[in-house]
């Protein structure tokens, strides 16, 4: 599909959903069992401010895009993400999402005390936290990890490229802050920082923005910096 098809159909989408009007906290606001979606990598588009009216930038789907698919497998309490190569694992108790971690061909993270997430439904002002640890491998390195985790829905408003307008939007803020082990290796500390847009009357962030930042002593090294557009399929 051209990219600019990818534009039309978003916009056309969310035309019809903001038409219904239906409030971001409704019970239609959840992971679904065999929801698919349509991940597709764009230029990094900056967080922008938190509050209330805000006007955020959307992002630019570009000739050299690249994409590809996720699936929702839910059973019970137990949700698995499928996507490019490994599969996003989490658990609900109590009302609560977790991050249970997850795995892939030659690496996995399994969190034994969980990360916990926000659960939709959502809204503005919401807010969750906690610690979370468990072990992983990487390439046949294996590691510990420690950290802690927030999230916040810090602001409302509407995305906008120019052009087209998606309004009602929601913004989640999720910081990670975590520290790597390896045996006879010192620790390496990573802060993960992720922007979500979620647009009314529809239970998937529209928009993700990431950031992650390594450090090691005094020195503080850029990893990564990647936009998600997220197309229903």
């Amino acid at each position: 599909m051209k990219p600019n098809t990818f534009l039309i159909f978003l916009v056309l989408f969310f035309s019809i959903q903001l038409s219904a009007q239906v409030p971001l906290t409704t019970t239609t606001n959840t992971l679904r069992h065999g929801d698919i979606l349509c991940k597709v990598e764009v230029p990094y588009v900056e967080a922008g401010e938190r509050g209330e009216e805000v006007v955020w930038q959307l992002g630019e789907i570009t000739d050299d895009s690249r994409d590809h698919l996720q699936a929702i497998n839910s059973n019970g309490d137990t949700i698995a993400i499928y996507e490019e190569g490994r599969i996003l694992h989490y658990t609900v108790r109590n009302d609560t999402l977790y991050n249970k971690g997850m795995q892939s061909r030659r690496a996995y993270k399994l969190l034994t005390e969980e990360r916990p997430a926000l659960r939709y439904p959502f809204q503005y002002g919401d807010s969750i936290a906690g610690a979370y640890q468990g072990d992983g491998m990487d390439e046949g390195h294996a590691y510990q990890v420690q950290g802690f985790g927030y999230t916040v829905a810090d602001g409302e408003g509407m995305l906008t490229d120019g052009i087209d307008t998606l309004r009602h939007v929601t913004r989640l803020h999720l910081v990670d802050d975590y520290v790597l082990r390896e045996a006879e290796a010192d620790p390496v500390r990573i802060v993960e920082e992720r922007h979500q847009w979620y647009c009314a009357g529809y239970r998937y962030a529209i928009m993700e923005s990431v950031r992650t930042t390594c450090y090691e002593g005094t020195q503080s090294t850029p990893l990564d910096s990647t936009t998600y557009l997220y197309l229903p399929v």
